[in-house]
């Protein structure tokens, strides 16, 4: 489930460039997404922060459909400021895994027209494809981080098997 809420251009940064962070990291220790990528993928989180219309950020290592190490960020009302980014948890067996970044919309976008979805798209460095999101099977969720600013928190939670 995802919330309506707003954000300024400014605090979109902000929090995209914390989820950002953690992506860098994540390529630190497990060679994906490539360096390179990660600047396409925050220039995408910022848009969708900003325009209200994340509804939750995953990426991590699927094999045979399920996730095996999934970070997911999804928005809510708070009151935190801050939150550190980083504590990604190096070194997990993700051998014969691959790399996968999924994203879901909340309810405003799916209340634009078509139209107006596609012209947003056409503006992001690259357009995700329509997939299914893999499962999670036999692991634990744990909430583990939460970036806020102006009463809006981005919650990271791990899901590790």
């Amino acid at each position: 489930m995802s919330i309506s809420y707003t954000v300024t251009e400014t605090r979109a940064r902000e929090l995209a460039g914390k989820v950002a962070s953690d992506l860098r990291q994540f390529s630190r220790f497990y060679g994906y997404p490539t360096p390179a990528a990660v600047p396409d993928y925050l220039v995408e989180l910022e848009a969708v922060l900003e325009h209200g219309y994340l509804g939750a950020y995953k990426f991590g290592f699927v094999s045979n459909g399920v996730w095996i190490l999934c970070y997911e960020y999804t928005v809510r009302y708070g009151t935190l400021v801050g939150g550190r980014p980083g504590g990604i948890e190096p070194g997990r067996d993700v051998s014969g895994a691959h790399y996968s970044n999924y994203l879901t919309y909340s309810q405003a976008w799916w209340d634009l027209t078509q139209i107006r979805r596609d012209q947003f798209e056409a503006g992001l460095p690259f357009q995700r494809t329509v997939a299914n999101d893999a499962t999670h099977v036999g692991g634990i969720w744990c909430e583990d981080r939460t970036y806020g600013v102006a009463g809006l928190e981005v919650a990271r939670r791990v899901y590790k098997t």
